[in-house]
């Protein structure tokens, strides 16, 4: 297995990825785990590939077994997010890490999901950011492991963004070092939904 940083080449193999887990509203039973009610096309891949020095996939004989999506909010303002319920409403410093998704492929153990977001987190850390923020759906479908797996790994909740009848839980996660003094690391809303 190898961890690499993803580009823009990338795009269709992390679309593909995506859409073998995404969860239409409409789905009945739908699965565990996935990306519910998330419309993205390729070229919104390809923008938030564009600069992926935050974005890394874990790969076994060339085949993807995990991604992260990651980039600064400041290259929100080269992306089409009217439409993304999270990016068009959030409000943060510029140089926090929007991790917007992370791919695990089914059966994956839990222990190598935890090292590579772990392997992330050292390679996110290293551009000094002051935190990173993530989303993850409350209502009416919940996904309960990442849920889990990001209170597990340091995030507290820090807002809900709802919009026609769908939930979203605002995750944040500071980066802070050793003898630093704490301090606040909050993300707003830019208008007030809950």
């Amino acid at each position: 297995m190898i961890t690499r940083n993803l580009s823009v080449d990338d795009t269709e193999k992390v679309y593909d990825a995506f859409m073998s887990v995404a969860i239409s509203r409409t789905q009945e039973n739908p699965p565990s785990h996935g990306f519910y009610d998330y419309p993205l096309t390729l070229d919104d891949f390809k923008a938030r590939l564009y600069d992926s020095r935050f974005s890394i996939a874990l790969e076994d004989r060339k085949k993807l077994l995990a991604y992260i999506l990651a980039y600064p909010f400041h290259q929100t303002t080269d992306m089409d997010i009217q439409h993304d319920l999270v990016l068009s409403r959030l409000k943060a410093p510029e140089e926090t890490v929007y991790a917007d998704q992370l791919f695990m492929k089914p059966g994956l153990p839990l222990f190598i999901a935890g090292r590579f977001f772990d392997t992330w987190t050292n390679l996110a850390w290293g551009y000094i950011p002051p935190g990173v923020v993530c989303a993850i759906p409350q209502k009416p479908w919940k996904n309960v492991p990442s849920t889990r797996f990001v209170l597990a790994r340091g995030f507290n909740r820090q807002k809900i963004i709802s919009s026609s009848g769908l939930e979203l839980a605002v995750y944040a996660k500071p980066f802070w070092e050793l003898g630093e003094e704490a301090r606040k690391f909050n993300v707003e809303l830019k208008e007030e939904t809950k």
